[in-house]
């Protein structure tokens, strides 16, 4: 995590440097959520600008099951991350494998009786024999 922070603290420095005086961290990675969460008080109390931070997938939460057809949420290498790429760098889509694809239809399941706001640490072949647990096989680009 130093690592982290001092890339965002750079960041944020540079940026303040140059005269902005907020901040926006879009984070694209979930596994970056609690690391960033706990870097950003201590890079707010050195800065001086207004510094606020969401992901992409969080953003687009509410409007995700109406344009997804498997899931209702953003998953890793979901259809919608899929679609994305397919988007921006086709040519980094294995399109032989996404026959073989597939996930759970719902983000956000929770064992039973467990609440949903409660996450714990698992290594990703524990939770995921294959370690992708998107569905990228329903993947498409709108034009």
């Amino acid at each position: 995590m130093p690592t982290y922070r001092d890339v965002l603290w750079s960041l944020a420095n540079s940026i303040e440097r140059h005269g902005f005086k907020r901040m926006l961290i879009v984070n694209g990675h979930g596994g970056n959520i609690a690391a960033l969460a706990a870097i950003l008080p201590d890079l707010q109390r050195q800065s001086s600008l207004k510094i606020r931070t969401t992901t992409y997938f969080e953003l687009a939460q509410a409007a995700m099951p109406a344009i997804l057809e498997d899931q209702d949420g953003v998953r890793h290498a979901c259809e919608a991350e899929t679609s994305m790429m397919m988007a921006l760098a086709p040519e980094l889509v294995r399109g032989e494998a996404l026959k073989a694809a597939h996930g759970p239809p719902h983000v956000h399941q929770s064992a039973a009786g467990a609440s949903a706001n409660i996450g714990r640490f698992a290594t990703l072949p524990r939770r995921v024999w294959w370690a992708m647990p998107g569905a990228p096989r329903a993947r498409r680009v709108k034009s």
